[in-house]
């Protein structure tokens, strides 16, 4: 078991990520759960008073208050948590986006899916993911879509 952290303010892509999880637990022994937060500030406030423990951190990038690209760099400059996999998780393909949040630590960087059944794989995909053993790929291939 283990706890997914996914941080953003829009509340409806907050239930659809929380739904995906659950159908996807349905099929695992290995079951999440999941944490949500509204922003920047509620993820560090999480994070200094644990528990739990992220398996993977699931970030939005475009949030009032602290930001994403803001909390991204407290995360990885803080030496607690700079160990803690996080995935960028964000509308944005902005290459500008992608090239801050890769030279800022993230380990993915998701354009968010549109269709339920592409958030599931991609989802999965991140599930399925050794975070412990994982070495960040090389910048080109950072950027993944559900496609």
């Amino acid at each position: 078991m283990g706890t997914i952290f996914y941080t953003d303010d829009d509340q409806d892509d907050t239930f659809i990520f929380a739904q995906a999880l659950k159908d996807i637990n349905k099929g695992r022994s290995k079951q999440y759960d999941l944490e949500t937060l509204e922003d920047g500030d509620g993820l560090m406030n999480t994070l200094n008073n644990p528990p739990p423990t992220p398996k993977v951190i699931f970030l939005d990038l475009n949030m009032p208050g602290k930001n994403g690209r803001e909390t991204l760099k407290e995360i990885k400059e803080n030496d607690r948590f700079r160990q803690f996999p996080v995935v960028i998780f964000s509308t944005s393909s902005d290459p500008a986006d992608i090239d801050f949040t890769y030279q800022h630590g993230a380990s993915l960087f998701i354009n968010k899916p549109t269709r339920y059944m592409d958030l599931k794989n991609i989802l999965e995909k991140c599930l399925d993911i050794d975070w412990q053993n994982y070495k960040r790929p090389a910048k080109e291939h950072f950027y993944l879509s559900a496609s």
